[in-house]
C-alpha cells in the first residue's frame, strides 16, 4: 500500500512537472535541436572520451531547469490576463510557497551542473543574460512581451541564441578549444537560431492573436496587424531562415567535411520533397516550415550527427542510445507509427 502511494505520487508529480508546468514543449520541440550543438562540438574537436556522456547528461539538467525557468516566469507573468479568458495556467491558485520552491527547484538544474561542466566567466554573462532576460520579458515593469519588436528580439535571444550559444561554448571549452573555427561556428549558429526564434514567436503570436486580442496583452502581431504579420514571415522570415541554413550546410561541406552528415541531409529532403510532392500545392506557409525545417531539426539532423559521431567512436554509443530514449526523435517515430505505439 505504502509503495503504491509512493508509486502514485510520483507518478502526479511526472504528470505535473512535465505537462503542467508544459516541460514537454520544449523538451519535444527545442531540447533535440539544442543538445544537438553539444554533438556537433564533440564532432568537430575529435573529442573521444568516455567522460563526454556526463557531459551531456549535466547538460540535459540544464536544459531542463531553463526550460523550466522560462515557462515558469511566463506563467507568473500572464497569471492575471490568463485568469481573465480561461486560459490555462499552472501558477493561477497556486501558493507563493510552492512557486517559489519551483523557481528555487529549476535554479537547481540549471546551477548544479556546473559543478561538473567547464565555466568562464563568458559563461557567466551568458547564462546571467538568459536569466535576466526571461524576467524582463514577462514580468513587470518591463514586461518587454507586449513591447512590439523587442519582444520579438528578447524572446529569440533566451528561448533560442543563448541556449545554443552556451551550449556550444561550454563544449568547446569541454573539448579543450580545439575547434580553430569555432568563431566562424558560433556567428553563423546566432544567426540562425536567432531567425528560427524570430520565426517561432510571430508563429506563437499568430496562433494566439485572438486570445492575446481578448486577455489585452499587446503583442508585436497585435500591433501590426495579422495580414501584414503573415508577409512578414512568409516574405521575410523564412526566407532568411532557409538562407541561413544553406549558409550553415554549405560551411559543414568546405570546412568541417562531415560528408555522412550532408549526405544523410540531402536524402532527407530530397525523400521528404518527393513523399509530399502531391500535398505540396496544398501545404500552407507553416505546414511546410513544420516539414522541411523543424521537423529537420528536431527529428533528423541530431540522428545525423550522432551517426557520424558513432563511425568515428563506438564510445558515443551511450549518447545516441540516450539521445533515441529520451528525446523527439525520427528513429522513434518511425516505430511508434509502424507499431501503433
Amino acid at each position: 500500500m505504502v509503495q503504491t502511494k509512493v508509486l502514485d505520487s510520483v507518478r502526479d508529480f511526472a504528470v505535473f512537472f512535465s505537462r503542467k508546468l508544459r516541460i514537454s514543449n520544449p523538451w519535444n520541440f527545442k531540447a533535440p535541436l539544442l543538445i544537438t550543438f553539444p554533438y556537433l562540438l564533440l564532432l568537430l574537436s575529435k573529442y573521444r572520451q568516455p567522460s563526454s556522456f556526463y557531459a551531456i547528461l549535466a547538460s540535459i539538467s540544464v536544459i531542463v531547469g531553463v526550460a523550466g525557468l522560462g515557462y515558469l516566469s511566463n506563467d507568473l507573468g500572464d497569471r492575471k490576463k490568463d485568469a481573465l479568458i480561461g486560459r490555462d495556467n499552472v501558477l493561477i491558485g497556486m501558493q507563493p510557497a510552492i512557486i517559489l520552491f519551483l523557481f528555487l527547484l529549476f535554479f537547481a538544474f540549471i546551477f548544479l551542473p556546473w559543478l561538473y561542466l567547464p565555466f568562464s566567466s563568458l559563461s557567466a554573462i551568458i547564462l546571467g543574460l538568459e536569466i535576466v532576460l526571461f524576467f524582463v520579458y514577462a514580468l513587470p515593469p518591463f514586461r518587454f512581451k507586449e513591447r512590439g519588436l523587442l519582444g520579438v528580439y528578447t524572446d529569440s535571444l533566451y528561448a533560442h541564441v543563448l541556449p545554443a550559444v552556451l551550449a556550444a561554448y561550454t563544449f568547446h571549452l569541454f573539448t579543450g578549444r580545439i575547434f580553430e573555427n569555432f568563431s566562424d561556428f558560433i556567428i553563423i549558429v546566432f544567426s540562425w537560431q536567432f531567425i528560427q526564434g524570430e520565426r517561432n514567436i510571430l508563429f506563437h503570436q499568430i496562433k494566439d492573436l485572438e486570445s492575446d486580442q481578448k486577455s489585452g496583452t499587446r503583442t508585436f502581431v497585435g500591433s501590426i496587424g495579422l495580414s501584414r504579420a503573415l508577409k512578414l514571415v512568409k516574405k521575410i522570415v523564412l526566407p532568411l531562415e532557409v538562407l541561413i541554413l544553406l549558409v550553415f550546410l554549405v560551411f559543414m561541406g568546405f570546412f568541417w567535411e562531415q560528408s555522412l552528415v550532408l549526405i544523410l541531409t540531402f536524402i532527407y529532403f530530397f525523400v521528404a520533397l518527393i513523399s509530399r510532392r502531391k500535398q505540396l500545392a496544398d501545404m500552407d506557409y507553416r505546414a511546410m516550415a513544420y516539414l522541411f525545417l523543424d521537423d529537420f531539426y528536431i527529428q533528423w539532423f541530431p540522428i545525423f550527427i550522432l551517426a557520424e559521431l558513432c563511425i568515428h567512436s563506438l564510445s558515443f554509443l551511450p549518447i545516441a542510445t540516450l539521445h533515441l530514449l529520451v528525446f523527439n526523435n525520427g528513429i522513434k517515430s518511425m516505430l511508434r507509427n509502424k507499431l501503433n505505439w
